[in-house]
């Protein structure tokens, strides 16, 4: 469950402004196999991501379904007769306004495709039985079209065996049917492209892929009614089947990641702001992969990534490692403003140790006031800007809001230290872009007719 508060209480308010982001590889002592061609959707319900079924490095096809939870990996044990049967190469998408991921299946052992739609309502898995459905295929690919709320598959691969039918045909799931559309216009058929949405515009994004003649780096977008192929202002991806693609909500663009061209294979991250594709140069990267499983994190504010494969042939070979692409702001503390003087002393200070980053401690003292002087110490999750003038102090100025009052008493020396190295911030990365202000409220009876003087205000941005 997202953790609320700071140990004092505080609650956070997220900044997402845009920063570089940055991969970040995770270690978790528990761990799916090596695989490919699983799914991969965030679950709303349950606040992690799941993964379902693939293909493993010793060719078995696997139907277990496993959940990530920004630490660690675990396998769900879900109701007798509840996990779908094994596959790979299956489409999937988040159904918001049902609170259920929608599954399309995809290839079964043997070779076999079939046609068979499974709902996930946070526990398990339920076999839907449509009136009608898309023909057998894998490889196709799924989003949710917040436009006509419904989830939309288009394309995919028809067959096992050469000459292979691609598909170019676009279906719509309600919760309960499928229904086929004919749209005016559509990309070419293909299978192994990328689809998610594009939260720029609120229309679903479709990118690449292959079909029996070739690669495509094309660039499509899904307006509620029909096709409309986009053209990128500078540049694109190269030609590819198999990258990872979601939508990152936090920074409004969609992230893709890898994919390939037969032996060609890429280990690249590329931004769609809405116009244009941006190369993104992040200082560590996974390797290089083809049809590696990636969702957006809604709770944790970054793409997740597992798995997948390098190589082709007898020199192929599947992958089991988990990285996340992440913001990186660095932690930060700052001046607002500035204090009124005191009758005796000058400007009492507000000062800060250590940093508010991640897993660290951190202080807020003061100094310069009155000998044994009463303050309070104000800590909120919003700013203020308050003349104090109107209550009696004239050239004092309130920077922060009484969300959370601490009384303190300064020494003879007019100063209060926070006891030993502060308070803790939390090593959770969903506080990561968060904010608090501080500023001190110092008795001073002389000063003016409130009887207060100020520090001037602090800010602290929560990063690494």
């Amino acid at each position: 469950m997202r953790a609320q508060h700071l140990a004092l209480g505080i609650g956070l308010s997220a900044s997402l402004v845009a920063q570089e982001s940055e991969w970040q590889q995770w270690s978790p002592a528990n761990r799916p196999s090596a695989r490919e061609r699983a799914a991969m959707a965030f679950d709303a319900q349950r606040g992690t991501v799941l993964m379902v079924g693939g293909i493993t490095s010793s060719g078995s096809l696997v139907g277990e379904t496993w959940e990530w939870d920004g630490e660690t990996w675990t396998q769900l044990q879900v109701p007798s007769g509840s996990n779908p049967p094994n596959h790979y190469g299956a489409a999937i998408a988040e159904y918001p306004t049902r609170n259920s991921i929608v599954l399309f299946i995809g290839r079964g052992i043997a070779g076999s495709l079939r046609s068979r739609t499974h709902a996930w309502d946070g526990q398990g898995w339920a076999l839907q039985a449509p009136s009608s459905a898309p023909s057998p295929r894998w490889m196709a690919r799924m989003a949710h079209d917040p436009v006509s709320d419904r989830v939309i598959l288009f394309g995919g691969l028809g067959s096992t065996s050469s000459p292979n039918p691609t598909f170019g045909d676009t279906w719509a799931w309600d919760g309960t049917d499928w229904t086929q559309l004919t749209p005016i216009s559509s990309p070419p058929a293909r299978f192994a492209h990328s689809m998610c949405l594009d939260p720029t515009t609120g229309q679903i994004l479709l990118f690449g892929g292959q079909s029996s003649t070739g690669f495509f780096n094309d660039t499509w977008t899904w307006t509620g009614s029909t096709w409309q192929q986009l053209s990128p202002l500078s540049t694109s991806p190269s030609i590819r089947d198999g990258a990872s693609m979601v939508a990152d909500t936090t920074q409004n663009r969609v992230l893709l990641f890898g994919g390939g061209m037969g032996s060609l294979q890429y280990d690249d991250t590329w931004a769609w702001d809405g116009q244009d594709w941006t190369l993104l140069t992040p200082s560590a990267k996974p390797p290089e992969r083809v049809s590696a499983m990636m969702s957006w994190d809604a709770l944790r504010r970054e793409a997740v990534l597992f798995g997948g494969y390098i190589g082709l042939g007898a020199v192929k070979s599947y992958l089991g490692d988990t990285w996340s692409l992440l913001r990186k702001p660095a932690a930060a503390s700052s001046s607002l403003g500035a204090g009124c003087p005191g009758s005796v002393t000058g400007v009492p200070q507000l000062l800060t140790r250590g940093r508010p980053a991640l897993g660290q401690s951190f202080a807020i003292d003061l100094a310069g006031a009155p000998p044994a002087a009463l303050a309070a110490l104000l800590i909120s999750t919003t700013p203020a800007n308050l003349d104090l003038a109107t209550f009696g102090a004239p050239g004092c100025v309130a920077y922060a809001n009484p969300h959370v009052t601490i009384p303190v008493l300064a020494d003879f020396n007019g100063a209060w230290a926070w006891p030993g190295s502060g308070f803790p911030i939390p090593n959770l990365r969903q506080f990561v872009g968060g904010m608090f202000w501080s500023q001190f409220l110092v008795a001073d009876l002389q000063a003016n007719p409130l009887g207060i003087i100020t520090t001037a205000g602090g800010r602290a941005d929560i990063g690494y």
